[in-house]
Protein backbone atom coordinates (compact mmCIF):
# COMPACT_ATOMS: atom_id res chain seq x y z
CA UNK A 1 0.00 0.00 0.00
CA UNK A 2 1.38 3.39 -1.02
CA UNK A 3 1.48 6.62 0.93
CA UNK A 4 -1.60 8.21 2.43
CA UNK A 5 -2.27 11.75 3.59
CA UNK A 6 -2.01 11.34 7.37
CA UNK A 7 1.31 11.47 9.22
CA UNK A 8 1.20 7.79 10.16
CA UNK A 9 0.42 6.86 6.53
CA UNK A 10 3.41 8.55 4.91
CA UNK A 11 5.68 5.50 5.14
CA UNK A 12 3.20 3.25 3.35
CA UNK A 13 2.03 -0.15 4.56
CA UNK A 14 2.17 -3.83 3.63
CA UNK A 15 0.54 -7.12 4.55
CA UNK A 16 0.38 -10.80 3.63
CA UNK A 17 -2.62 -11.81 1.54
CA UNK A 18 -3.51 -15.49 1.83
CA UNK A 19 -5.49 -16.57 -1.23
CA UNK A 20 -6.73 -20.19 -1.33
CA UNK A 21 -9.39 -20.92 -3.98
CA UNK A 22 -9.93 -24.45 -2.65
CA UNK A 23 -11.25 -23.11 0.66
CA UNK A 24 -12.43 -19.74 -0.71
CA UNK A 25 -10.01 -17.98 1.61
CA UNK A 26 -9.01 -14.39 0.88
CA UNK A 27 -7.65 -12.92 4.09
CA UNK A 28 -5.15 -10.08 4.46
CA UNK A 29 -2.94 -10.17 7.58
CA UNK A 30 -1.05 -7.06 8.72
CA UNK A 31 0.99 -5.96 11.72
CA UNK A 32 0.16 -2.24 11.68
CA UNK A 33 -2.88 -1.75 13.92
CA UNK A 34 -2.85 0.71 16.81
CA UNK A 35 -5.52 2.57 18.75
CA UNK A 36 -5.15 6.20 19.84
CA UNK A 37 -7.92 5.59 22.39
CA UNK A 38 -6.35 2.54 24.00
CA UNK A 39 -5.77 2.94 27.77
CA UNK A 40 -2.36 4.46 28.40
CA UNK A 41 -1.59 5.01 24.71
CA UNK A 42 -0.27 8.58 25.12
CA UNK A 43 1.96 7.94 28.17
CA UNK A 44 3.43 4.84 26.50
CA UNK A 45 3.96 6.75 23.26
CA UNK A 46 5.81 9.50 25.11
CA UNK A 47 8.03 6.92 26.81
CA UNK A 48 8.73 5.16 23.52
CA UNK A 49 6.75 2.08 24.53
CA UNK A 50 4.32 1.73 21.62
CA UNK A 51 2.16 -1.37 21.29
CA UNK A 52 0.95 -2.47 17.87
CA UNK A 53 -1.32 -5.38 17.03
CA UNK A 54 -1.65 -7.90 14.24
CA UNK A 55 -5.04 -7.97 12.51
CA UNK A 56 -6.88 -9.73 9.70
CA UNK A 57 -9.42 -8.45 7.17
CA UNK A 58 -11.00 -9.83 4.04
CA UNK A 59 -9.45 -8.73 0.77
CA UNK A 60 -12.70 -6.95 -0.09
CA UNK A 61 -12.62 -4.84 3.09
CA UNK A 62 -8.92 -4.16 2.65
CA UNK A 63 -9.34 -2.91 -0.91
CA UNK A 64 -12.36 -0.79 0.04
CA UNK A 65 -10.45 0.86 2.88
CA UNK A 66 -7.36 1.81 0.89
CA UNK A 67 -9.33 2.82 -2.17
CA UNK A 68 -11.46 5.12 -0.01
CA UNK A 69 -8.33 6.87 1.25
CA UNK A 70 -6.88 7.12 -2.26
CA UNK A 71 -3.89 4.86 -1.69
CA UNK A 72 -2.22 2.80 -4.38
CA UNK A 73 -2.02 -0.98 -3.87
CA UNK A 74 0.38 -3.48 -5.44
CA UNK A 75 0.48 -7.25 -5.18
CA UNK A 76 3.41 -9.65 -5.35
CA UNK A 77 2.65 -13.34 -5.74
CA UNK A 78 5.20 -15.46 -3.87
CA UNK A 79 6.35 -18.71 -5.46
CA UNK A 80 6.56 -20.84 -2.31
CA UNK A 81 6.52 -24.60 -2.05
CA UNK A 82 3.51 -26.32 -0.54
CA UNK A 83 5.43 -26.90 2.68
CA UNK A 84 6.51 -23.25 2.81
CA UNK A 85 2.95 -22.06 2.26
CA UNK A 86 1.69 -24.27 5.06
CA UNK A 87 4.49 -23.08 7.30
CA UNK A 88 3.73 -19.42 6.59
CA UNK A 89 -0.01 -19.81 7.14
CA UNK A 90 0.60 -21.82 10.30
CA UNK A 91 2.89 -19.13 11.69
CA UNK A 92 0.38 -16.40 10.82
CA UNK A 93 -2.44 -18.26 12.57
CA UNK A 94 -0.27 -18.70 15.65
CA UNK A 95 0.82 -15.06 15.57
CA UNK A 96 -2.73 -13.72 15.43
CA UNK A 97 -3.83 -15.56 18.58
CA UNK A 98 -4.88 -13.07 21.30
CA UNK A 99 -1.86 -13.88 23.43
CA UNK A 100 0.58 -13.42 20.53
CA UNK A 101 -0.83 -10.65 18.35
CA UNK A 102 0.51 -7.62 20.24
CA UNK A 103 4.13 -6.51 19.97
CA UNK A 104 6.33 -3.59 20.97
CA UNK A 105 6.63 -1.37 17.93
CA UNK A 106 9.82 0.36 16.81
CA UNK A 107 9.84 2.84 13.90
CA UNK A 108 12.84 1.30 12.20
CA UNK A 109 13.59 -2.06 13.79
CA UNK A 110 10.24 -3.74 14.36
CA UNK A 111 7.26 -2.48 12.39
CA UNK A 112 4.57 -3.63 9.97
CA UNK A 113 7.10 -4.12 7.16
CA UNK A 114 9.85 -5.89 9.11
CA UNK A 115 7.19 -8.29 10.43
CA UNK A 116 6.19 -9.19 6.87
CA UNK A 117 9.87 -9.61 5.94
CA UNK A 118 10.55 -11.81 8.96
CA UNK A 119 7.48 -14.01 8.42
CA UNK A 120 8.61 -14.76 4.86
CA UNK A 121 12.22 -15.22 5.95
CA UNK A 122 11.09 -17.69 8.61
CA UNK A 123 9.72 -20.19 6.08
CA UNK A 124 12.73 -19.67 3.79
CA UNK A 125 15.14 -20.78 6.48
CA UNK A 126 16.75 -17.34 6.88
CA UNK A 127 17.75 -17.04 3.21
CA UNK A 128 15.85 -13.79 2.59
CA UNK A 129 17.50 -11.76 5.33
CA UNK A 130 20.91 -13.21 4.51
CA UNK A 131 20.42 -11.99 0.94
CA UNK A 132 19.20 -8.56 2.02
CA UNK A 133 22.03 -8.05 4.50
CA UNK A 134 24.50 -8.51 1.65
CA UNK A 135 23.12 -5.54 -0.31
CA UNK A 136 24.61 -2.17 0.77
CA UNK A 137 22.78 1.08 0.09
CA UNK A 138 23.75 4.75 0.27
CA UNK A 139 20.61 5.67 2.23
CA UNK A 140 20.14 6.07 5.99
CA UNK A 141 17.20 5.98 8.37
CA UNK A 142 17.34 9.79 8.37
CA UNK A 143 17.38 10.20 4.60
CA UNK A 144 14.53 7.72 4.11
CA UNK A 145 12.48 9.44 6.83
CA UNK A 146 13.01 12.91 5.38
CA UNK A 147 12.26 11.60 1.90
CA UNK A 148 8.95 10.03 2.88
CA UNK A 149 7.75 12.86 5.17
CA UNK A 150 8.64 15.90 3.07
CA UNK A 151 5.00 16.70 2.33
CA UNK A 152 4.82 17.94 5.94
CA UNK A 153 7.70 20.46 6.22
CA UNK A 154 7.16 21.35 9.89
CA UNK A 155 7.02 17.69 10.95
CA UNK A 156 10.03 16.95 8.76
CA UNK A 157 11.99 19.71 10.49
CA UNK A 158 11.07 18.25 13.87
CA UNK A 159 12.28 14.82 12.74
CA UNK A 160 15.53 16.30 11.45
CA UNK A 161 16.12 18.01 14.80
CA UNK A 162 15.10 15.05 16.96
CA UNK A 163 16.95 12.17 15.26
CA UNK A 164 20.32 11.25 16.71
CA UNK A 165 23.49 10.25 14.91
CA UNK A 166 22.73 6.50 15.04
CA UNK A 167 20.33 7.14 12.16
CA UNK A 168 23.09 8.29 9.81
CA UNK A 169 24.86 5.03 9.05
CA UNK A 170 24.34 3.63 5.52
CA UNK A 171 21.76 0.87 5.58
CA UNK A 172 21.73 -2.60 4.14
CA UNK A 173 18.69 -3.65 2.13
CA UNK A 174 17.62 -5.66 5.18
CA UNK A 175 17.51 -2.51 7.32
CA UNK A 176 15.93 -0.45 4.54
CA UNK A 177 13.09 -2.98 4.45
CA UNK A 178 11.48 -1.13 7.35
CA UNK A 179 9.82 0.69 4.44
CA UNK A 180 7.21 -1.40 2.58
CA UNK A 181 8.21 0.08 -0.78
CA UNK A 182 11.85 -0.87 -0.23
CA UNK A 183 10.97 -4.44 0.74
CA UNK A 184 8.79 -4.75 -2.37
CA UNK A 185 11.63 -3.48 -4.56
CA UNK A 186 14.25 -5.87 -3.16
CA UNK A 187 11.97 -8.91 -3.28
CA UNK A 188 11.73 -8.56 -7.08
CA UNK A 189 15.31 -9.76 -7.61
CA UNK A 190 15.50 -12.36 -4.85
CA UNK A 191 15.80 -15.99 -5.88
CA UNK A 192 15.33 -19.13 -3.81
CA UNK A 193 17.30 -22.12 -5.05
CA UNK A 194 17.60 -20.50 -8.47
CA UNK A 195 13.96 -19.50 -8.92
CA UNK A 196 12.50 -16.01 -8.34
CA UNK A 197 10.55 -15.69 -5.10
CA UNK A 198 8.14 -13.24 -6.76
CA UNK A 199 6.42 -15.01 -9.64
CA UNK A 200 4.51 -11.91 -10.69
CA UNK A 201 3.89 -8.34 -9.56
CA UNK A 202 0.74 -6.44 -10.40
CA UNK A 203 -1.10 -3.24 -9.62
CA UNK A 204 -4.18 -4.07 -7.56
CA UNK A 205 -5.62 -0.57 -7.33
CA UNK A 206 -4.55 2.80 -8.73
CA UNK A 207 -4.74 6.11 -6.84
CA UNK A 208 -5.12 9.74 -7.84
CA UNK A 209 -1.89 10.90 -6.20
CA UNK A 210 1.70 11.20 -7.27
CA UNK A 211 4.38 8.57 -6.63
CA UNK A 212 6.33 8.61 -3.39
CA UNK A 213 9.35 10.96 -3.42
CA UNK A 214 12.62 9.41 -4.53
CA UNK A 215 15.05 11.85 -2.88
CA UNK A 216 15.27 13.57 0.47
CA UNK A 217 14.75 17.35 0.50
CA UNK A 218 17.71 19.69 0.98
CA UNK A 219 16.64 20.92 4.42
CA UNK A 220 19.34 23.59 4.57
CA UNK A 221 17.68 25.53 1.75
CA UNK A 222 14.79 26.32 4.06
CA UNK A 223 16.43 26.32 7.49
CA UNK A 224 19.58 28.37 6.88
CA UNK A 225 17.72 31.39 5.39
CA UNK A 226 15.33 31.37 8.35
CA UNK A 227 18.27 31.36 10.75
CA UNK A 228 19.96 34.24 8.93
CA UNK A 229 16.73 36.30 8.88
CA UNK A 230 16.29 35.87 12.65
CA UNK A 231 19.92 36.80 13.30
CA UNK A 232 19.64 39.82 11.00
CA UNK A 233 16.48 40.96 12.78
CA UNK A 234 18.25 40.84 16.14
CA UNK A 235 21.23 42.74 14.72
CA UNK A 236 19.11 45.48 13.19
CA UNK A 237 16.80 45.89 16.20
CA UNK A 238 19.57 46.04 18.76
CA UNK A 239 22.67 47.42 17.11
CA UNK A 240 20.85 49.47 14.48
CA UNK A 241 17.79 50.93 16.20
CA UNK A 242 18.49 50.14 19.89
CA UNK A 243 14.86 48.99 20.03
CA UNK A 244 14.83 47.59 23.54
CA UNK A 245 11.23 46.34 23.70
CA UNK A 246 11.24 44.76 20.25
CA UNK A 247 14.63 43.15 20.87
CA UNK A 248 13.52 41.77 24.24
CA UNK A 249 10.38 40.31 22.68
CA UNK A 250 12.27 38.60 19.87
CA UNK A 251 14.90 37.27 22.30
CA UNK A 252 12.17 35.84 24.53
CA UNK A 253 10.58 34.04 21.57
CA UNK A 254 13.77 32.73 19.97
CA UNK A 255 15.57 31.69 23.16
CA UNK A 256 12.35 30.33 24.63
CA UNK A 257 11.69 28.09 21.63
CA UNK A 258 15.29 26.85 21.62
CA UNK A 259 15.08 26.13 25.33
CA UNK A 260 11.75 24.30 25.16
CA UNK A 261 12.86 22.18 22.19
CA UNK A 262 16.17 21.56 23.93
CA UNK A 263 14.39 20.39 27.07
CA UNK A 264 12.24 18.03 25.00
CA UNK A 265 15.32 16.57 23.30
CA UNK A 266 17.02 16.20 26.67
CA UNK A 267 14.02 14.26 27.99
CA UNK A 268 13.89 12.12 24.82
CA UNK A 269 17.54 11.18 25.30
CA UNK A 270 17.52 10.63 29.05
CA UNK A 271 14.01 9.55 30.03
CA UNK A 272 12.50 7.61 27.10
CA UNK A 273 13.10 4.54 24.99
CA UNK A 274 12.96 6.53 21.74
CA UNK A 275 16.39 5.18 20.81
CA UNK A 276 16.30 6.95 17.43
CA UNK A 277 16.62 10.24 19.34
CA UNK A 278 19.59 9.20 21.46
CA UNK A 279 23.14 10.52 20.90
CA UNK A 280 21.78 13.67 19.30
CA UNK A 281 24.46 16.25 18.52
CA UNK A 282 21.82 18.96 18.19
CA UNK A 283 21.82 19.07 22.00
CA UNK A 284 24.92 21.28 21.73
CA UNK A 285 22.65 23.99 20.30
CA UNK A 286 19.30 23.02 21.76
CA UNK A 287 19.42 22.61 25.52
CA UNK A 288 17.78 24.00 28.69
CA UNK A 289 20.43 26.75 28.96
CA UNK A 290 18.33 28.74 26.51
CA UNK A 291 15.38 28.73 28.91
CA UNK A 292 17.60 30.61 31.34
CA UNK A 293 18.56 32.98 28.53
CA UNK A 294 14.91 33.54 27.61
CA UNK A 295 14.18 34.75 31.13
CA UNK A 296 17.44 36.41 32.16
CA UNK A 297 18.31 38.26 28.95
CA UNK A 298 14.74 39.40 28.34
CA UNK A 299 14.55 40.72 31.90
CA UNK A 300 17.92 42.45 31.52
CA UNK A 301 16.77 44.19 28.36
CA UNK A 302 13.63 45.38 30.08
CA UNK A 303 15.65 46.62 33.08
CA UNK A 304 18.20 48.33 30.80
CA UNK A 305 21.18 46.56 32.33
CA UNK A 306 22.80 43.24 31.39
CA UNK A 307 23.04 41.17 34.55
CA UNK A 308 25.64 38.44 35.18
CA UNK A 309 23.12 35.59 34.81
CA UNK A 310 22.05 36.89 31.41
CA UNK A 311 25.63 37.48 30.31
CA UNK A 312 27.04 34.10 31.29
CA UNK A 313 24.03 32.03 30.27
CA UNK A 314 24.11 33.55 26.78
CA UNK A 315 27.86 33.08 26.45
CA UNK A 316 27.58 29.49 27.68
CA UNK A 317 24.76 28.71 25.26
CA UNK A 318 26.59 30.23 22.30
CA UNK A 319 29.84 28.45 23.25
CA UNK A 320 28.01 25.11 23.40
CA UNK A 321 26.45 25.84 20.03
CA UNK A 322 29.84 26.63 18.54
CA UNK A 323 31.04 23.23 19.78
CA UNK A 324 28.78 21.69 17.13
CA UNK A 325 30.92 23.41 14.49
CA UNK A 326 34.16 22.36 16.19
CA UNK A 327 33.03 18.73 16.24
CA UNK A 328 32.71 18.84 12.47
CA UNK A 329 36.03 20.67 12.13
CA UNK A 330 38.01 18.05 14.07
CA UNK A 331 36.16 15.07 12.58
CA UNK A 332 34.27 14.03 15.73
CA UNK A 333 30.81 14.64 14.31
CA UNK A 334 28.85 11.73 12.84
CA UNK A 335 25.62 13.66 12.31
CA UNK A 336 24.90 15.71 9.14
CA UNK A 337 23.35 18.62 11.02
CA UNK A 338 24.75 21.65 9.20
CA UNK A 339 21.18 22.63 8.36
CA UNK A 340 20.24 22.81 12.06
CA UNK A 341 23.51 24.64 12.84
CA UNK A 342 22.64 27.18 10.15
CA UNK A 343 19.19 27.65 11.64
CA UNK A 344 20.26 28.17 15.27
CA UNK A 345 23.87 29.31 15.57
CA UNK A 346 23.59 32.75 13.86
CA UNK A 347 21.00 33.99 16.35
CA UNK A 348 22.97 32.51 19.27
CA UNK A 349 26.13 34.33 18.19
CA UNK A 350 24.24 37.61 17.80
CA UNK A 351 22.86 37.28 21.34
CA UNK A 352 26.41 36.60 22.56
CA UNK A 353 27.58 39.76 20.81
CA UNK A 354 24.74 41.68 22.48
CA UNK A 355 25.87 40.81 26.00
CA UNK A 356 29.62 40.79 25.26
CA UNK A 357 29.61 44.32 23.87
CA UNK A 358 26.70 45.64 25.87
CA UNK A 359 26.67 49.32 26.71
CA UNK A 360 24.89 50.69 29.80
CA UNK A 361 21.18 50.73 28.99
CA UNK A 362 20.31 54.05 30.63
CA UNK A 363 17.45 56.37 29.82
CA UNK A 364 18.70 59.53 28.12
CA UNK A 365 18.62 62.72 30.25
CA UNK A 366 16.21 64.35 27.84
CA UNK A 367 13.61 63.04 25.49
CA UNK A 368 11.41 59.96 25.77
CA UNK A 369 12.87 56.62 26.86
CA UNK A 370 13.98 54.17 24.23
CA UNK A 371 11.25 52.00 22.75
Amino acid sequence: MGQGSELYELFGHNAIWVHDPSTRTDIVYNWGVFDFNAPGFLPRFLRGDMRYTMDAQTIQNTLAYYQYFNRRIWGQELDLTTAQKRGLVGFIRWNILPENRQYRYNYYLDNCSTRVRDAIDRVLGGKLRTYLKGIPTDQTYRSHSLRMMQSMPLINTGVEVALGRSNDRPLTADQASFLPGQLMMYLKDFKVDGRPLVSREFLVSEAARGPEPTTAPAMWKGLVPIGLVIAAALLVLWFGFHARVATATLVAIVAGVMGIVGLLIFLLVTATDHVAAHANENMWMLNPVWLVVAVALTRSLWKRTIGPVARWSVLLGAALGFCAVLMHAVGLSRQPNWDVIGLLLPAQLVMAAMVFRARPLTVPSSGPPEA
